[in-house]
């Protein structure tokens, strides 16, 4: 005959599990009640007779407290069916607990126009932060004013000119534009000195123009892709052009940036993967040419980043970009915002 062990209640998962249910319903539950008291009662808790009705209470409850403590101690703890309920007893219980509630509802009723206030007064705030940021300097209209004089001025000698125009005219004519944008939104930043801002042109180029020769060429100068990228496939490139670029570099108004390298980035059919998440184009130029909008990257640092987290792009290509942009002739291009170049309607 064997001896049987007596049996002991341990804890299992389940028994954890159905804590948890429990608690989160409870929670629920909790939840739903507060929603209710502070729906139907929080307007009348939110005014002045509120307040005074508490007091009343308050002082109704500490009355009978006082005058009837024995009927008080007889009547707790309450046991339905079990002797009469004593009028003092209930008055005094139902004066106090309703004390407690409409206090309750107030306390919560303030807590919550209180943490709507503050969220009102953050965004207020940051509001007031963008507006004071996109305040320009007090001599901006000023400095406005004398580079679209120059700017016109160009465009009038060229318009107006009595001898053939040139290239070589035209172009510069587009880098003093160019400049006078670079000029302006440094003034508009409150640069310091040293800082230089850049502005060029890149034109696009679709793939059916492409022949041969062109090919060749771009082939050399493709950024941001595989060696064995079928150009003819894409819709077309961004081809940079470094006679239509300039700098803020004193005494260079007008002047070409030779500082740039070659440069020519793909643009493919679809802008997005199938999911429609993740981009197929980079920030800048290819971005802003695809959207028909404006394209802004703030630290060029963290592309790479990008393009592993928000493109759609093989590994090599984010590393490519790290590399570009950490190389010593491009470590100083922090930023940049492209703007697609439209032709005029009409």
């Amino acid at each position: 005959m064997l001896d049987e062990a007596p049996s002991t209640w341990e804890p299992t998962i389940l028994d954890a599990r159905t804590a948890m249910i429990q608690k989160r319903r409870m929670s629920r539950l909790l939840t739903a009640i507060d929603g209710w008291l502070v729906e139907h009662l929080g307007p009348f808790a939110r005014t002045a007779f509120s307040a005074a009705l508490v007091t009343a209470l308050v002082l109704i409850a500490g009355l009978f407290g006082s005058l009837y403590t024995d009927d008080i101690k007889a009547a707790f703890p309450f046991v339905l069916g079990h002797g009469p309920l004593s009028v003092h007893a209930m008055l005094f219980w139902a004066s106090a607990l309703g004390a407690t509630l409409l206090f309750f509802v107030g306390q919560r009723t303030s807590e919550i126009d209180r943490r709507a206030s503050e969220a009102r007064l953050d965004q207020r705030s940051d509001k007031l932060e963008g507006l004071i940021r996109t305040i320009p300097p007090t001599d901006f209209l000023f400095t406005f004013g004398e580079i679209f004089w120059e700017c016109g001025q160009a465009w009038w000698e060229i318009i107006n000119s009595k001898t053939e125009i040139t290239a070589g005219a035209v172009e510069e004519a587009i880098r003093i534009v160019l400049g006078g944008a670079a000029k302006l939104a440094k003034k508009f930043d409150a640069a310091l000195p040293d800082v230089i801002y850049a502005a060029n042109v890149m034109l696009f180029i679709p793939s059916e123009r492409l022949n041969d020769k062109k090919i060749a060429e771009v082939k050399d100068s493709l950024r941001f892709a595989d060696a064995e990228t079928d150009l003819r496939a894409l819709k077309g490139v961004l081809i940079l052009e470094r006679e239509l670029s300039t700098t803020t570099v004193r005494g260079t108004l007008g002047q070409r940036d030779d500082s740039l390298v070659p440069l020519a980035l793909g643009v493919p059919h679809e802008t997005h993967d199938p999911s429609g998440r993740r981009w197929r184009v980079l920030p800048g130029a290819p971005m802003a040419f695809c959207s028909g909008g404006l394209a802004l990257y703030v630290d060029t640092r963290t592309l790479g980043e990008w393009c592993r987290t928000e493109g759609d792009f093989p590994p090599s290509t984010a590393t490519a970009v790290e590399e570009y942009f950490n190389d010593s002739r491009s470590a100083s291009d922090r930023s940049f915002v492209s703007i697609p170049i439209k032709p005029l309607e009409g």
